[in-house]
């Protein structure tokens, strides 16, 4: 544990040649600390490009996750180091988040628009759900975030998703008043149930074949 204490702190503060030394002493990169935190994970949530490569050519683990569910790859994502975070995606590394819904939500109440961009560019489903069966879009609507709220659609997010009380993401928007916002869901909702019509007729159309 204290092996691993220090090589975490010189990945915490930067330092390539000491986190190299503490390695070819004998240390292993996969160790955690008291709370799962592997030397990856904190270079990682760092951005430290150079010892991310040293680490991962050592064989560290790119998809290990601390006790709080968070990874490299996340921690990257998080904190914007889009360089990091395509190095351990080329490690083989992919993002999972224990409850995408209630992560995707919250990112969408505190209005950080860049973090939503680099989540669903991760592959995370944009219609992920939280423990009120609320989506991302629910939470833009309710907020009148209209740039959230386009971004989803775009990201292929549903206007027709109903939450545990039966609402949708436009109910949310007329509860709010936002006209602007409520036109963008009311076309979003007319092309989303056009396109669900056409593929229902489509499949129906395939079973009597």
């Amino acid at each position: 544990m204290e092996l691993i204490m220090k090589v975490n702190c010189a990945a915490y503060d930067g330092d390539y040649y000491r986190v190299k030394r503490l390695i070819g002493a004998g240390a292993d990169p996969n160790k955690t600390d008291y709370v799962g935190r592997s030397p990856l994970l904190v270079a990682a949530s760092k951005g430290y490009e150079d010892i991310t490569c040293f680490l991962i050519d050592q064989g560290a683990d790119a998809e290990i996750s601390d006790k709080f569910g968070s990874t490299p790859l996340l921690e990257a994502i998080k904190n914007g180091h889009d360089q990091v975070a395509s190095l351990l995606v080329k490690a083989g590394a992919s993002l999972t988040i224990d409850d995408a819904g209630d992560f995707l939500c919250m990112t969408v109440a505190r209005r950080n628009l860049d973090l939503l961009k680099r989540l669903l560019a991760n592959d995370i489903n944009p219609n992920a759900k939280n423990y009120d069966q609320r989506t991302e879009l629910h939470i833009a609507a309710s907020e009148g975030l209209y740039p959230m709220a386009e971004f989803l659609l775009e990201a292929g997010a549903s206007v027709l998703s109903k939450d545990r009380w039966g609402c949708t993401p436009l109910d949310e928007a007329r509860i709010g008043g936002n006209k602007k916002l409520i036109k963008l869901l009311e076309v979003a909702r007319a092309s989303q149930l056009s396109e669900f019509s056409d593929q229902y007729h489509q499949q129906t159309t395939q079973a009597c074949l």
